[in-house]
């Protein structure tokens, strides 16, 4: 069952039911869409394609990072119990092939309050190794949960572009070997950052 709600007149919140638990998630297509064509128009970054939690999930791909959230969590009895009360139907994930190995890896996000909410929400990325998934990295999302992913390369791993607030402007995380982190302050992103504001405000009004 899903309610919805319009927020602002930009975002739409649905609160979804899962095992009759309530979770929100967000959609906001309108401004995800002006976002991508601010990133190709204003700076050098192309993307390659969009991770955007509010579209319909992989369920394979949710179902194992909820597995690996469950065995992560297996001594933590609170967590645990968390996990199962909010059930798969909570996880939202999907397959992509992070470092063109023809291996995908996944990213997903756990919508429940212990990963998730109104401020944003935590982005797992998990890697195959022999016949299990580990943890890659884990970073913060804000909304509204879109994750781009570049053509660009750091250690082998595609660069993310990832907005740090609705109106706000983009960050570049790339990988250092072990990590995604942060490459803000960017230079070359700082030498876009009015055109990208004045554009995404124009974009909006429009």
């Amino acid at each position: 069952m899903k309610k919805v709600l319009i927020v602002a007149g930009l975002i739409i919140a649905g609160i979804v039911t899962g095992g009759g638990i309530a979770y929100l998630k967000y959609s906001s297509n309108t401004v995800t869409e002006s976002k991508n064509e601010i990133i190709q128009a204003n700076t050098p970054y192309k993307v390659e394609m969009i991770i955007d939690f509010n579209k319909p999930k992989d369920k394979t791909a949710s179902s194992i990072l909820y597995k690996f959230l469950l065995d992560e969590n297996k001594d933590n009895e609170v967590m645990k119990e968390e996990l199962i009360k909010y059930t798969d139907e909570a996880s939202c994930a999907y397959f992509i092939d992070l470092n063109d190995d023809d291996v995908d890896e996944i990213v997903g996000m756990m919508f429940m309050p212990a990963y998730f909410g109104t401020a944003g929400g935590t982005v797992f990325i998990l890697s195959k190794q022999d016949k299990m998934y580990v943890k890659i990295d884990s970073f913060s999302l804000q909304p509204d949960y879109i994750v781009y992913v570049l053509f660009n390369k750091t250690n082998s791993y595609k660069d993310f572009v990832v907005f740090v607030r609705l109106d706000g402007e983009p960050t570049i995380l790339k990988f250092d070997g072990k990590y995604y982190i942060s490459s803000q302050p960017n230079s070359i992103l700082n030498k876009y950052i009015k055109n990208f504001k004045n554009s995404l405000n124009n974009s909006i009004k429009n």
